[in-house]
């Protein structure tokens, strides 16, 4: 039994780590922004990615999905 629950914490804790990640976006005059975010969740990781990868115009601003990647 306690070979059981020293697994179950194990997979739990690995399971919560958080992790860093970057977005790189291309904005429509080629330059580039990158924003770096530190210790996110994999829950928060996955909202994050969703908003790195959307394309958004504002005026004559347009900003091409992002790159997402794990560092």
């Amino acid at each position: 039994m306690k070979k059981v629950l020293l697994a179950v914490a194990v997979v739990a804790f690995f399971a919560s780590c958080s992790k860093d990640y970057t977005c790189t976006e291309t904005n429509s005059d080629g330059s580039k922004d990158v924003t770096t975010y530190k210790s996110l969740s994999r829950a928060n990781a996955n909202l994050k990615k969703a908003e790195c990868e959307q394309t958004y115009t504002s005026g004559n601003y347009t900003s091409v999905g992002g790159v997402w990647e794990k560092k």
